[in-house]
Protein backbone atom coordinates (compact mmCIF):
# COMPACT_ATOMS: atom_id res chain seq x y z
CA UNK A 1 0.00 0.00 0.00
CA UNK A 2 1.41 3.55 -1.06
CA UNK A 3 0.14 5.12 2.26
CA UNK A 4 2.71 7.77 1.59
CA UNK A 5 -0.89 9.51 -0.65
CA UNK A 6 -3.25 8.74 2.13
CA UNK A 7 -5.74 10.73 3.73
CA UNK A 8 -6.71 11.17 7.07
CA UNK A 9 -10.20 9.09 5.93
CA UNK A 10 -8.19 6.71 4.01
CA UNK A 11 -6.29 5.48 6.94
CA UNK A 12 -9.00 5.53 8.92
CA UNK A 13 -10.59 2.95 6.70
CA UNK A 14 -7.83 1.10 5.83
CA UNK A 15 -8.63 -2.92 7.72
CA UNK A 16 -4.24 -2.96 8.47
CA UNK A 17 -4.33 0.54 10.19
CA UNK A 18 -7.60 -0.07 12.52
CA UNK A 19 -5.98 -3.49 13.17
CA UNK A 20 -2.74 -1.71 14.46
CA UNK A 21 -4.69 0.71 16.30
CA UNK A 22 -7.35 -1.07 18.43
CA UNK A 23 -5.50 -4.50 18.58
CA UNK A 24 -1.52 -3.28 17.92
CA UNK A 25 0.56 -6.28 17.80
CA UNK A 26 4.45 -6.74 17.62
CA UNK A 27 5.20 -6.98 13.93
CA UNK A 28 2.41 -4.05 13.40
CA UNK A 29 4.13 -1.92 15.60
CA UNK A 30 7.36 -2.49 13.99
CA UNK A 31 5.87 -1.65 10.56
CA UNK A 32 4.38 1.66 11.45
CA UNK A 33 6.69 2.86 13.56
CA UNK A 34 9.43 2.26 10.69
CA UNK A 35 6.68 3.91 8.41
CA UNK A 36 6.64 7.13 10.10
CA UNK A 37 10.00 7.28 10.66
CA UNK A 38 10.20 7.33 6.77
CA UNK A 39 7.38 9.94 6.33
CA UNK A 40 7.14 12.45 9.38
CA UNK A 41 5.44 14.67 7.49
CA UNK A 42 2.47 12.01 7.53
CA UNK A 43 2.50 12.14 11.92
CA UNK A 44 -0.28 14.34 11.67
CA UNK A 45 -2.69 12.71 9.13
CA UNK A 46 -1.87 9.57 10.88
CA UNK A 47 -2.44 10.78 14.76
CA UNK A 48 -5.85 12.38 13.25
CA UNK A 49 -6.69 9.16 11.77
CA UNK A 50 -5.71 7.34 15.04
CA UNK A 51 -8.37 9.64 16.66
CA UNK A 52 -11.04 8.33 14.42
CA UNK A 53 -10.39 5.17 14.81
CA UNK A 54 -10.18 5.23 18.35
CA UNK A 55 -13.75 6.51 18.40
CA UNK A 56 -14.98 3.77 16.41
CA UNK A 57 -13.33 1.53 19.19
CA UNK A 58 -15.86 3.54 22.04
CA UNK A 59 -12.20 5.00 23.37
CA UNK A 60 -13.53 7.92 25.81
CA UNK A 61 -10.20 10.30 26.12
CA UNK A 62 -11.38 13.69 24.88
CA UNK A 63 -13.72 16.51 25.27
CA UNK A 64 -17.64 17.15 23.96
CA UNK A 65 -15.72 20.16 22.65
CA UNK A 66 -12.97 18.33 20.85
CA UNK A 67 -14.81 15.79 19.41
CA UNK A 68 -16.89 18.66 17.58
CA UNK A 69 -13.77 19.95 16.16
CA UNK A 70 -12.82 16.53 14.92
CA UNK A 71 -15.70 16.15 13.28
CA UNK A 72 -15.33 19.54 11.57
CA UNK A 73 -12.27 18.82 10.20
CA UNK A 74 -14.10 15.57 8.84
CA UNK A 75 -17.03 17.48 7.26
CA UNK A 76 -14.57 19.78 5.58
CA UNK A 77 -13.24 17.31 3.62
CA UNK A 78 -16.06 15.99 2.61
CA UNK A 79 -17.85 19.08 1.70
CA UNK A 80 -14.66 19.63 -0.69
CA UNK A 81 -14.58 15.85 -2.24
CA UNK A 82 -18.41 16.77 -2.74
CA UNK A 83 -17.65 19.89 -4.43
CA UNK A 84 -14.92 18.65 -6.76
CA UNK A 85 -15.79 15.23 -7.46
CA UNK A 86 -19.26 15.55 -9.01
CA UNK A 87 -21.23 18.96 -8.75
CA UNK A 88 -19.24 20.24 -11.89
CA UNK A 89 -16.41 19.55 -14.18
CA UNK A 90 -15.75 23.26 -15.02
CA UNK A 91 -16.63 26.28 -13.32
CA UNK A 92 -17.50 27.74 -16.78
CA UNK A 93 -19.90 24.95 -17.27
CA UNK A 94 -22.95 26.33 -15.27
CA UNK A 95 -24.48 22.52 -15.12
CA UNK A 96 -23.97 19.67 -13.29
CA UNK A 97 -21.87 16.90 -14.92
CA UNK A 98 -21.90 14.02 -12.54
CA UNK A 99 -22.92 11.52 -14.74
CA UNK A 100 -19.63 12.27 -16.93
CA UNK A 101 -17.49 11.54 -14.25
CA UNK A 102 -15.83 8.24 -12.68
CA UNK A 103 -17.99 6.32 -11.17
CA UNK A 104 -15.62 5.25 -8.41
CA UNK A 105 -15.09 9.21 -7.48
CA UNK A 106 -19.35 9.23 -6.58
CA UNK A 107 -18.87 6.22 -5.19
CA UNK A 108 -15.75 7.66 -3.13
CA UNK A 109 -17.24 10.39 -2.04
CA UNK A 110 -20.64 8.84 -0.85
CA UNK A 111 -18.53 5.79 1.18
CA UNK A 112 -16.74 9.25 3.06
CA UNK A 113 -19.95 10.99 3.20
CA UNK A 114 -21.06 7.28 5.29
CA UNK A 115 -18.30 7.01 6.74
CA UNK A 116 -18.28 10.58 8.32
CA UNK A 117 -22.26 10.06 9.46
CA UNK A 118 -20.79 7.18 10.96
CA UNK A 119 -18.50 8.57 12.75
CA UNK A 120 -20.22 11.63 14.21
CA UNK A 121 -22.75 8.85 15.16
CA UNK A 122 -20.48 6.48 16.84
CA UNK A 123 -18.31 9.57 18.46
CA UNK A 124 -22.13 11.14 20.19
CA UNK A 125 -23.11 7.77 21.38
CA UNK A 126 -19.55 6.91 23.23
CA UNK A 127 -19.18 10.44 24.76
CA UNK A 128 -22.19 10.43 26.50
CA UNK A 129 -21.71 11.33 29.85
CA UNK A 130 -21.44 8.61 32.68
CA UNK A 131 -22.54 9.61 35.82
CA UNK A 132 -21.32 8.72 39.39
CA UNK A 133 -23.29 8.58 42.84
CA UNK A 134 -22.22 8.70 46.66
CA UNK A 135 -24.43 7.66 49.44
CA UNK A 136 -23.63 7.69 53.01
CA UNK A 137 -24.60 5.25 55.27
CA UNK A 138 -26.22 6.38 58.65
CA UNK A 139 -25.03 8.00 61.28
CA UNK A 140 -22.08 8.53 58.44
CA UNK A 141 -20.48 11.90 56.78
CA UNK A 142 -19.01 12.21 53.34
CA UNK A 143 -16.75 14.96 51.18
CA UNK A 144 -16.85 14.66 47.54
CA UNK A 145 -14.81 16.35 45.43
CA UNK A 146 -16.47 17.37 42.20
CA UNK A 147 -15.39 17.45 39.10
CA UNK A 148 -14.42 21.30 38.73
CA UNK A 149 -12.94 21.56 42.22
CA UNK A 150 -15.82 22.38 44.11
CA UNK A 151 -16.91 19.92 47.14
CA UNK A 152 -20.40 18.30 48.54
CA UNK A 153 -20.57 16.96 51.87
CA UNK A 154 -23.16 14.90 52.41
CA UNK A 155 -24.81 14.11 55.57
CA UNK A 156 -25.99 10.66 56.52
CA UNK A 157 -28.48 8.32 54.57
CA UNK A 158 -28.15 10.89 51.61
CA UNK A 159 -27.36 10.48 47.91
CA UNK A 160 -25.49 12.44 45.19
CA UNK A 161 -25.24 12.38 41.35
CA UNK A 162 -23.25 13.96 39.19
CA UNK A 163 -21.37 13.36 35.66
CA UNK A 164 -18.05 12.65 35.83
CA UNK A 165 -17.36 14.69 32.23
CA UNK A 166 -17.53 18.43 32.93
CA UNK A 167 -16.48 20.40 29.77
CA UNK A 168 -15.69 24.30 30.46
CA UNK A 169 -18.43 25.37 28.37
CA UNK A 170 -20.88 22.55 29.63
CA UNK A 171 -23.44 23.49 32.93
CA UNK A 172 -22.29 21.71 36.12
CA UNK A 173 -25.04 19.90 37.63
CA UNK A 174 -26.05 17.44 40.57
CA UNK A 175 -28.44 15.61 42.14
CA UNK A 176 -28.96 15.37 45.60
CA UNK A 177 -31.47 13.31 48.20
CA UNK A 178 -31.05 13.57 51.32
CA UNK A 179 -28.89 16.44 52.24
CA UNK A 180 -25.74 18.07 51.39
CA UNK A 181 -23.52 21.19 51.94
CA UNK A 182 -21.84 22.70 48.74
CA UNK A 183 -18.92 25.14 48.28
CA UNK A 184 -18.60 25.81 45.11
CA UNK A 185 -15.53 27.30 43.02
CA UNK A 186 -16.36 30.47 40.50
CA UNK A 187 -15.26 29.49 37.13
CA UNK A 188 -13.52 31.81 34.51
CA UNK A 189 -16.26 31.72 31.86
CA UNK A 190 -19.08 31.67 34.93
CA UNK A 191 -19.67 28.60 34.46
CA UNK A 192 -23.40 27.65 35.91
CA UNK A 193 -23.70 25.79 38.93
CA UNK A 194 -27.11 23.55 39.57
CA UNK A 195 -28.00 21.50 42.17
CA UNK A 196 -31.10 19.50 41.28
CA UNK A 197 -33.74 18.20 44.42
CA UNK A 198 -35.76 15.23 43.73
CA UNK A 199 -37.12 16.54 40.11
CA UNK A 200 -38.97 19.03 42.63
CA UNK A 201 -36.85 22.32 42.92
CA UNK A 202 -33.01 23.65 40.87
CA UNK A 203 -30.76 25.94 43.12
CA UNK A 204 -28.33 28.02 40.65
CA UNK A 205 -24.79 29.07 41.91
CA UNK A 206 -22.00 30.75 39.91
CA UNK A 207 -19.97 30.31 43.39
CA UNK A 208 -21.28 29.98 46.97
CA UNK A 209 -21.68 27.87 50.12
CA UNK A 210 -25.11 26.78 50.75
CA UNK A 211 -27.12 24.11 52.21
CA UNK A 212 -29.57 21.70 50.57
CA UNK A 213 -31.61 19.52 52.63
CA UNK A 214 -34.34 17.59 50.33
CA UNK A 215 -36.22 14.47 52.99
CA UNK A 216 -40.11 14.13 53.77
CA UNK A 217 -41.31 16.52 50.75
CA UNK A 218 -39.57 19.61 52.07
CA UNK A 219 -37.06 21.16 50.52
CA UNK A 220 -34.86 23.79 52.51
CA UNK A 221 -32.01 25.89 50.91
CA UNK A 222 -30.01 27.95 53.44
CA UNK A 223 -27.28 30.31 51.89
CA UNK A 224 -24.08 30.84 54.21
CA UNK A 225 -22.24 32.53 51.62
CA UNK A 226 -22.63 33.94 48.24
CA UNK A 227 -25.70 34.09 46.03
CA UNK A 228 -27.79 31.36 45.09
CA UNK A 229 -31.71 31.41 43.25
CA UNK A 230 -34.13 28.53 44.13
CA UNK A 231 -36.41 27.33 41.52
CA UNK A 232 -39.41 25.44 42.13
CA UNK A 233 -40.65 23.32 39.43
CA UNK A 234 -44.64 23.86 40.46
CA UNK A 235 -43.71 27.55 41.42
CA UNK A 236 -43.93 31.33 38.75
CA UNK A 237 -41.01 32.87 39.52
CA UNK A 238 -37.83 32.04 41.19
CA UNK A 239 -35.97 33.01 44.63
CA UNK A 240 -32.93 34.79 45.33
CA UNK A 241 -31.45 34.23 48.55
CA UNK A 242 -28.23 36.47 50.35
CA UNK A 243 -26.66 35.06 53.26
CA UNK A 244 -28.31 33.63 55.90
CA UNK A 245 -31.31 33.63 53.87
CA UNK A 246 -33.35 30.55 54.08
CA UNK A 247 -35.90 29.41 51.93
CA UNK A 248 -38.27 26.55 52.58
CA UNK A 249 -41.46 24.68 51.34
CA UNK A 250 -42.95 21.64 51.76
CA UNK A 251 -44.62 20.01 48.40
CA UNK A 252 -48.01 21.08 47.52
CA UNK A 253 -47.74 24.39 49.07
CA UNK A 254 -48.43 27.20 47.05
CA UNK A 255 -46.00 30.08 48.51
CA UNK A 256 -42.19 29.94 49.69
CA UNK A 257 -41.11 30.64 52.78
CA UNK A 258 -38.24 33.07 52.94
CA UNK A 259 -36.38 34.36 56.41
CA UNK A 260 -32.88 35.24 58.26
CA UNK A 261 -31.50 32.26 60.03
CA UNK A 262 -28.63 31.70 61.64
CA UNK A 263 -26.94 29.27 59.68
CA UNK A 264 -24.72 27.06 62.11
CA UNK A 265 -27.90 25.64 63.17
CA UNK A 266 -28.37 24.03 59.47
CA UNK A 267 -24.44 23.56 59.01
CA UNK A 268 -23.08 22.21 62.06
CA UNK A 269 -23.92 18.52 61.16
CA UNK A 270 -20.79 18.43 59.13
CA UNK A 271 -18.95 18.54 62.68
CA UNK A 272 -20.99 15.82 63.64
CA UNK A 273 -23.10 17.72 65.61
CA UNK A 274 -26.84 18.93 65.25
CA UNK A 275 -27.90 21.95 66.99
CA UNK A 276 -31.74 22.14 67.81
CA UNK A 277 -33.10 25.64 68.86
CA UNK A 278 -37.36 25.54 70.40
CA UNK A 279 -37.38 22.93 67.70
CA UNK A 280 -40.95 20.04 68.67
CA UNK A 281 -39.60 16.54 69.84
CA UNK A 282 -41.45 15.43 66.35
CA UNK A 283 -38.83 17.39 64.21
CA UNK A 284 -35.97 15.93 66.83
CA UNK A 285 -37.43 12.66 66.46
CA UNK A 286 -37.29 12.68 62.52
CA UNK A 287 -34.05 13.96 62.50
CA UNK A 288 -32.70 10.84 64.66
CA UNK A 289 -34.43 8.54 62.00
CA UNK A 290 -33.05 10.59 58.98
CA UNK A 291 -29.31 10.36 60.49
CA UNK A 292 -29.18 7.00 62.63
CA UNK A 293 -31.47 4.97 61.08
CA UNK A 294 -33.69 4.16 63.99
CA UNK A 295 -37.12 3.77 64.84
CA UNK A 296 -38.89 6.81 67.37
CA UNK A 297 -42.35 5.48 68.94
CA UNK A 298 -43.85 8.77 71.22
CA UNK A 299 -46.15 6.84 73.80
CA UNK A 300 -47.85 9.78 74.74
CA UNK A 301 -48.61 11.57 71.34
CA UNK A 302 -48.69 14.99 73.42
CA UNK A 303 -45.07 14.85 73.57
CA UNK A 304 -44.40 16.02 69.64
CA UNK A 305 -45.32 18.91 70.48
CA UNK A 306 -42.68 20.07 72.85
CA UNK A 307 -39.92 22.45 71.88
CA UNK A 308 -36.28 21.21 72.41
CA UNK A 309 -32.73 23.13 72.80
CA UNK A 310 -29.64 21.65 73.12
CA UNK A 311 -27.59 19.30 70.61
CA UNK A 312 -26.99 15.99 69.13
CA UNK A 313 -23.38 14.36 68.78
CA UNK A 314 -24.12 11.80 66.22
CA UNK A 315 -21.69 9.76 67.18
CA UNK A 316 -22.81 9.38 71.02
CA UNK A 317 -27.13 8.78 70.18
CA UNK A 318 -27.28 7.30 73.96
CA UNK A 319 -25.98 10.70 75.46
CA UNK A 320 -28.25 12.75 73.75
CA UNK A 321 -31.47 10.26 74.75
CA UNK A 322 -30.28 10.75 78.48
CA UNK A 323 -30.21 14.93 77.65
CA UNK A 324 -33.92 14.51 76.18
CA UNK A 325 -34.90 12.06 79.61
CA UNK A 326 -33.43 14.64 81.87
CA UNK A 327 -34.73 17.65 80.08
CA UNK A 328 -38.48 16.60 80.05
CA UNK A 329 -38.76 14.44 82.79
CA UNK A 330 -39.57 11.50 80.76
CA UNK A 331 -38.65 7.49 79.88
CA UNK A 332 -36.43 6.79 77.17
CA UNK A 333 -35.96 3.41 76.09
CA UNK A 334 -33.88 2.25 73.85
CA UNK A 335 -33.70 -1.75 72.11
CA UNK A 336 -31.88 -2.25 69.22
CA UNK A 337 -33.07 0.44 66.37
CA UNK A 338 -36.18 1.44 68.30
CA UNK A 339 -36.54 4.62 70.48
CA UNK A 340 -39.48 5.11 72.94
CA UNK A 341 -40.09 8.40 74.48
CA UNK A 342 -42.58 8.26 77.35
CA UNK A 343 -43.74 5.83 79.72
Amino acid sequence: MEYQNFSVEEFALDPYFKQWVLFPAQDSELFWIKWLLQHPDKKDTVEQARSIVMFLGFKDDLHAYEIDEEWDKVYAKITSTSSSGFLYADESEAKPVWWQQDYSNVAAALVALLFAIGVYLAVSYAHKPEYISYTTPYSETMEVELPDGSTATLNAASKITYSTQWGDRDTREVWIDGEAFFSVKHTKNHQKFIVHTDKKSSVEVLGTKFNVYDRHKRIQVVLQEGKVQVTAKEKSSPFVLAPGELVEWHEGEENLQKQKVNTHLYTSWKENEILFEKTPLKRVAQTLEDINGVEVIFKNPSLRALNFTGSLSTKDMDSFLLSLSKSFKIQVMREGNQITLGK
